[in-house]
């Protein structure tokens, strides 16, 4: 469902209930949303360097630590500390009642 400006539902704050991600197909897009920091951060379901699953990362402050080989991305800015050439991309998030909605 099409949402105003570009934003997309992913799916209710219930979701985030005992954690804090949860993934969603988002306008034919696989992401992962984050709670983070008081606020929420999607991402693409996998990672950028070699594809492992970041539903599966795990989270140390504004640090998103992929499963599989450890590479590490800040929420904050999609930067990545062990490859400069690589970027998580983040999409934003916007919450409308219970509804998590996101921009992709």
């Amino acid at each position: 469902m099409s949402g105003s400006e570009g934003f997309y539902r992913a799916g209710s704050l219930s979701a985030f209930s005992g954690g804090d991600r949860f993934c969603a197909s988002v306008n034919g897009k696989r992401v992962v949303v984050f709670k983070w920091a008081g606020s929420f951060i999607a991402t693409p379901a996998i990672c950028p360097h070699a594809g492992g699953p970041l539903r599966d990362a795990v989270l140390d402050g504004e640090s998103l630590s992929c499963a599989w080989h450890g590479y590490n991305f800040s929420l904050r800015t999609g930067e990545c500390d062990d490859d400069p050439d690589l970027t998580l991309v983040r999409y934003e998030v916007r919450i409308d009642g219970d509804d998590v909605l996101v921009k992709v």
